[in-house]
């Protein structure tokens, strides 16, 4: 922060703050509550010739201005895993906006330095990147190269216009609608694989503690079969209640809930004393044929090596060889449990890994993964500090990540 000094005024003040990253890479230096101003100076992966990504984000535009040096913006769009590249030449004093969802990159000389504006903790979490094959960079590098050569209006043709943004009077002034919110995820599809690839269930417990939702784990003792297991779905709910012998209709409504699965879906089925198994092989084998995504069991399970050898997850308390028949049965389905503390409803995200099982209630599932994202992948960005010599408290002040 630079002080200002009144004339013939014997007094120091603080009313401006001034800014400068003088290392390599990038750096947020100004972050605030919905926006933030970071500064990209050369680093080796944003060389002019050795450009091997794309990236894109999905909560912001992205805004660019060359404070010197050479600098190729490069923009591309993709279809069929090929890219179509657009590369300008960035000019001092023009501002270049790269909009929400576009793959884009930069490219730089060792003298380039590049103010970015964008909505703030994007670098910690509203990234997806996409790796270039040895074709794209080769064609990516003679656009590169063709732009860098070309003269002033030469560069101006290839690039869109740029956009006068004063500001003009009528309707022009009128407030803007508001823009509804993107998700990087269109369906439960591509939900599911960001669950699989990216989040892990400690992450996701510890957004639902920040929003107030103290008791979203069930019970600790519920465990996968093997260490590796992963499981996400929509939660479909089962009652068992306990019975004692002989029953006119063996097992309750257990077939009825089985077939009515829907894909996928998570079995997740509670209640009565667990005097014996409540899930094997056959239930196994009906689960995973209807396209459901695995089985939560407050409860035992047996035929483990049958179980197993189907290579479909099941979480449970162990293992137990004694029969329901004359134990236990399903009294409903597709209706409210409560497994420990967890209230649980059709339909909830249902999140299990060697470290627990985690329940996201629909209501708040959203917040959640793009919360829990921004976090993981900001954890990825400490460990990489950490391991490169920063210390825990620098990473710690700097990120807010632990």
């Amino acid at each position: 922060m630079t002080p200002v000094r009144l004339k013939n005024k014997n007094i120091q003040m603080n009313l401006i703050e001034t800014y400068r990253h003088e290392g390599s890479g990038y750096n947020p230096f100004l972050i605030k509550e919905n926006w933030q101003v970071a500064q990209l100076n050369y680093m080796p992966e944003q060389d002019l010739l050795d450009i091997t990504k794309m990236d894109r984000h999905f909560l912001t535009d992205e805004v660019f201005i060359l404070l010197k040096g050479t600098a190729i913006l490069i923009a591309g769009t993709e279809n069929n895993n090929e890219f179509q590249f657009e590369c300008v030449k960035m000019k001092e004093g023009i501002t270049y906006n790269i909009p929400v969802r576009l793959w884009h990159n930069i490219a730089m000389d060792k003298d380039a330095e590049v103010i970015i504006f964008e909505k703030n903790k994007t670098h910690l979490g509203d990234f997806e990147y996409r790796q270039l094959s040895n074709a794209q960079k080769s064609q990516l590098e003679k656009l590169i190269i063709e732009t860098n050569n070309k003269s002033d209006k030469e560069r101006m043709n290839m690039s869109k216009s740029v956009k006068n943004v004063t500001a003009k009077p009528g309707s022009n002034g009128a407030p803007k609608k508001a823009i509804p919110q993107i998700y990087p995820w269109s369906d439960d599809n591509q939900l599911f694989e960001i669950f699989t690839s990216e989040l892990y269930t400690s992450v996701v417990g510890d957004i639902l503690d920040e929003m107030k939702c103290y008791h979203q784990f069930l019970p600790q003792a519920l465990h996968p079969l093997r260490p590796t297991d992963k499981l996400i779905g929509r939660s479909m709910p089962v009652l068992m209640i306990d019975v004692y012998g002989p029953q006119k209709k063996p097992f309750g409504k257990l077939t009825e809930a089985l077939d009515q699965l829907q894909t996928n879906e998570v079995y997740v089925a509670s209640g009565g004393e667990m005097r014996c198994a409540y899930w094997g092989e056959i239930l196994t084998a009906t689960a995973k044929k209807r396209g459901a995504k695995g089985a939560i069991i407050n409860g035992y399970y047996r035929d483990s090596q049958k179980v197993m050898e189907q290579n479909w997850p099941v979480f449970s308390r162990g293992r137990f060889g004694q029969d329901s028949l004359v134990r236990t049965q399903v009294a409903d389905y597709r209706c409210d449990i409560q497994v420990g503390d967890v209230w649980i409803e059709s339909g909830d995200l249902i999140f299990g890994d060697f470290d627990g099982v985690v329940v996201i209630p629909k209501e708040y599932e959203a917040e959640v993964v793009l919360k829990a994202l921004e976090k993981a992948r900001g954890e990825k960005l400490v460990r990489k500090e950490i391991e490169n010599g920063m210390s825990s408290t620098e990473a710690f002040s700097k990120y807010g990540i632990l």
